[in-house]
């Protein structure tokens, strides 16, 4: 199936997006760290409204790893 490849590949973006803050994780940055750990939240929906939900995800994902750096 198409679709399951896609889901793995996000999951994957995920999980690297957050073993990056790992390192950099204090008190200062907790708040970027919650927001980002939130963000698979915003991946929902069937047909045309997914993949604007995933455009979406990764436009705040790069938004909160800019916070982070």
């Amino acid at each position: 199936m198409v679709r399951r490849p896609r889901r793995r590949s996000g999951c994957d973006e995920y999980r690297a997006a957050i073993e990056r803050l790992l390192p950099g994780l204090n008190s200062a940055t907790l708040d970027a760290a919650v927001e980002l750990a939130a963000l698979p939240d915003l991946v929902r929906g069937y047909e045309d409204i997914k993949p604007a939900n995933v455009a979406t995800y990764r436009e705040r994902l790069k938004e909160v790893e800019r916070k982070l750096v």
